[in-house]
């Protein structure tokens, strides 16, 4: 458990990172300081080197002119194989063996092909003191090269040297090579590879107590959460989790969760009023039927008396199966299995006809209809939905407007968007009751409110919005009337597509 716990994952990430880190500086700091060395070691090999060999060239030159002195000509006079010269190269190595300025420096000197003349050390046990490959060395300047040197007891030391050929009229007069050891810059190079060896434990050491400390700190309140979370069960969905004031993504966690919470206590309360106010529902026409058949029963009764019982048994059965089949579409709209039938029409010349067909009803009741607009409102929608859709809002407001009210249809285009209007004279909705009235089985209580449905058909009505893409508002005022708002986006087809995705 512990080896799949964010704090362990934290604790490794960061000793991985900052080891990383380490090696790449470590690495590069290492290289950094190998090439310094050895930019300052050839530095001072070259040097050197030019010299030595202007050296040799200032006491050859003296040679000639000693040698014109006595009246020897000097055109007879060339480095290439010339026993005078070695000479002239065995007494310079002779006589600046003790240079200070070659210190830790052997100078070797080759003939012209490759091999060895004189040194400035016994190189008997050398293995450089073989020849040199000539064919090998650059036309121009010099060459740097590492090489291992056999010493006494099988021994090897190694070694940095620097060939550098002397030409004259283009041909390879004598080759100078300056040797030194690399025990220094060994030793510095070494000196880090230690210290960076005996560091990286202890920061891989020191990274981890760290890491611990900070992955601690910062899972604290995520501990503090998950205490919290185990308190809470269905039956305080109210509680909430303490946000620690961190500013990070740590209280952004608390405060969605806070607020999931409250989304499912409401998800809940909504629920559990759902299912008391449908039991509600279907328990009152089942009690209905239910008395009405014990009471028949309990005696022989006329015909007349039998044909009311299953008329009145027959309006439940009526008034169970309406609400059943609404309880269905509302649930299919929910899982998103309703298909719209997407096509284009004329809203005005629906609007017009659904208040035909509810026409009678509110003639019954002295009710006046009408409708505002002529001009005809091209919709892409689903045709059967949304005649749903009137002739809910059409029936409800018959059924809350008392004798001798109005309603009133007002249909407009609202830039992208039909705006619909349904607007009655009727008892109206209580502040407390308004921002419910979408709600499933929800219905206002009141003297008024005599003659009442099953709670659902706003609840459809906001569904057939909803998965329109559209909205849906109402504004309403006690005894004054209601005003239900729907703005529906005149090219529906991409909208559903998104939502129905």
């Amino acid at each position: 458990m512990l080896l799949r716990s964010i704090r362990f994952k934290i604790i490794l990430w960061n000793i991985a990172l900052l080891t990383l880190v380490f090696i790449v500086c470590g690495t590069l700091a290492y290289k950094s300081l190998k090439w310094n060395l050895y930019r300052n070691l050839d530095d001072l090999l070259s040097s050197r080197a030019y010299g030595v060999t202007e050296s040799i060239d200032t006491y050859w030159e003296m040679e000639k002119s000693a040698a014109a002195r006595q009246g020897i000509l000097t055109a007879t006079f060339s480095k290439v194989d010339n026993a005078n010269f070695i000479k002239i190269a065995r007494h310079w190595v002779e006589a600046e063996s003790g240079n200070p300025e070659l210190l830790n420096i052997v100078v070797q000197i080759f003939d012209g092909r490759g091999r060895p003349l004189v040194a400035s050390a016994d190189l008997s046990r050398w293995r450089t003191s073989t020849g040199l490959p000539v064919q090998a060395l650059p036309r121009e300047g010099g060459s740097f090269d590492n090489i291992a040197i056999d010493i006494q007891h099988g021994n090897r030391l190694e070694a940095r040297s620097f060939v550098i050929p002397v030409r004259e009229n283009g041909q390879t007069a004598y080759i100078v090579r300056l040797i030194t050891p690399l025990s220094d810059v060994n030793a510095h190079l070494l000196q880090l590879r230690l210290i960076l060896f005996c560091v990286l434990p202890l920061i891989i050491f020191l990274t981890g107590i760290v890491g611990a400390f900070l992955a601690r700190v910062s899972l604290s309140p995520l501990h503090s959460m998950i205490n919290d979370i185990n308190r809470i069960t269905a039956r305080n969905l109210h509680s909430h989790v303490d946000v620690p004031r961190t500013h990070d993504e740590v209280q952004r966690l608390a405060e969605t969760f806070n607020s999931m919470l409250d989304r499912i206590h409401a998800d809940f309360l909504t629920q559990q009023r759902f299912i008391q106010d449908m039991s509600h529902e279907i328990k009152t026409p089942l009690t209905i039927m239910r008395g009405s058949m014990e009471v028949a029963l309990k005696k022989v009764r006329s015909q007349e008396r039998y044909e009311k019982l299953m008329q009145d048994s027959l309006e439940q059965i009526a008034r169970l199966s309406g609400i059943v089949e609404a309880l269905l579409v509302l649930a299919r709209f929910d899982n998103r299995e309703v298909t719209l039938q997407l096509g284009s029409f004329d809203l005005a010349g629906l609007a017009e006809r659904s208040m035909d067909e509810l026409r009678v009803l509110a003639e019954a009741k002295g009710i006046q209809m009408e409708r505002f607009g002529d001009a005809p409102v091209e919709l892409e929608a689903d045709e059967s939905q949304i005649k749903i859709l009137l002739l809910n809002l059409l029936d409800n407001a018959i059924k809350y407007t008392p004798p001798g009210g109005r309603i009133a249809v007002a249909l407009k285009l609202a830039g992208d968007s039909a705006r619909l209007e349904v607007r009655d004279t009727g008892i109206g909705i209580g502040p407390d009751d308004l921002p419910h009235v979408f709600e499933r089985f929800y219905r206002a209580e009141g003297p008024a409110s005599k003659e009442k449905g099953f709670g659902l058909g706003l609840s459809l009505v906001k569904s057939i919005v909803d998965t329109h893409r559209g909205i849906i508002s109402v504004t309403s005022r006690l005894q004054e009337g209601t005003i239900f708002t729907v703005l529906l986006p005149l090219r529906a087809a991409d909208s559903v597509a998104q939502g129905q995705a």
